[in-house]
């Protein structure tokens, strides 16, 4: 899929609008605002699919229905200390595809509670793969 990384102004990108498709609720708005990564040719889509397929591999199909930004892995899906090893493994692996010298540091996966954590932090370690400003 591609997505125009430069929309019309005062239209919503359509990035946006995958990710509230792959995450029912997602705010728009604040969907939006989290920059598209232009130099590594990974979109705001391509991390939330990232994401909820890693979940969905990990935890299962009924796991990965319904996510939210705010869905927490532990309290709302019952992910252990080794699904949240393994959702960032399979993270690491689909976006580690695209991006060479990206991965997800095991020592800071305790900043990962919720889906939108995975995601933000993940746009993170993309960013310092790539060079770009953290």
């Amino acid at each position: 899929m591609t997505v125009d990384p430069d929309p019309p102004t005062g239209t919503t990108p359509p990035a946006a609008h995958v990710a509230v498709d792959l995450l029912p609720g997602a705010d728009p708005a604040a969907v939006a605002a989290v920059p598209a990564l232009r130099s590594t040719g990974v979109t705001d889509a391509d991390v939330l699919a990232a994401v909820t397929g890693a979940v969905r591999a990990v935890l299962g199909a009924a796991a990965a229905q319904g996510l939210r930004p705010a869905t927490d892995l532990v309290d709302d899906l019952g992910a252990d200390s080794l699904a949240l090893v393994e959702i960032a493994e399979v993270v690491e692996d689909l976006l580690a595809a695209r991006v060479p010298g990206f991965s997800l540091a095991d020592e800071d996966l305790d900043r990962i509670a919720t889906v939108g954590d995975t995601v933000a932090y993940a746009h993170e370690r993309l960013r310092a793969a790539a060079g770009a400003p953290v």
